[in-house]
């Protein structure tokens, strides 16, 4: 069946952002006193959407409360918009793929464990927005990857079925997530400039 959407990852798939967000951990462990070295003892951990990594660890340390964690998401964002500049590398190949794909008439979606502002941050920062048809973010699903219904959501907005998309992941928690949702998935390796690029282009059949 002809592919007719791609849908990516972005953090280290779109847009390399180790260093933001290991500057951010660093900053919200020091402020609040947590200890995100929890994750190391859970699977996949490290790749959960933040509001279900932090409830976790404030559930852990027996300090859950809406507004602890509110106020702890709200400072993220501050250090994610303040930082993005200097801390975040655009994935080589990206922009030339995702234009690609839009002169082919191929829909590329964003599914993300971030946030619909931060996802909405980094398009904007690297002027990718006008090429990118969707956005399926942390806050538009109930559960995050690597529970099937990002992908499942993507699926609805696109009107596609799984047979006519990829998924574009470099971890376990979103390649779980693509399949959980019939959706194959080109695995790339996190933050490796062209590599998403050359294995769309091949799956795609593009020259």
């Amino acid at each position: 069946m002809e592919i007719k959407g791609v849908f990516f990852d972005m953090d280290g798939t779109v847009a390399d952002t180790e260093s933001l967000w290991r500057y951010i951990i660093d900053s919200i462990s020091d402020r609040f006193g947590l200890d995100f070295t929890f994750f190391d003892r859970v699977e996949d951990g490290y790749n959960l959407a933040m509001a279900d990594a932090l409830k976790l660890i404030l559930e852990e340390n027996g300090r859950y409360s809406a507004e602890l964690e509110k106020e702890i998401l709200d400072e993220v964002d501050v250090l994610y918009e303040t930082a993005l500049n200097g801390k975040t590398f655009l994935i080589g190949g990206i922009p030339e793929l995702l234009q690609t794909l839009r002169d082919r008439g191929i829909v590329s979606v964003l599914v993300s464990n971030s946030t619909r502002r931060q996802a909405g941050m980094i398009l904007e920062h690297y002027g990718l927005s006008h090429l990118i048809g969707f956005i399926v973010a942390a806050d538009d699903v109930a559960r995050g990857k690597p529970d099937r219904e990002p992908y499942c959501r993507a699926l609805e907005l696109t009107g596609l079925v799984p047979e006519e998309v990829v998924a574009v992941e470099d971890s376990d928690t979103g390649e779980k997530s693509a399949a959980g949702a019939g959706i194959a998935c080109i695995r790339v390796r996190t933050n490796t400039p062209f590599e998403a690029y050359d294995l769309v282009r091949e799956r795609l059949n593009i020259r």
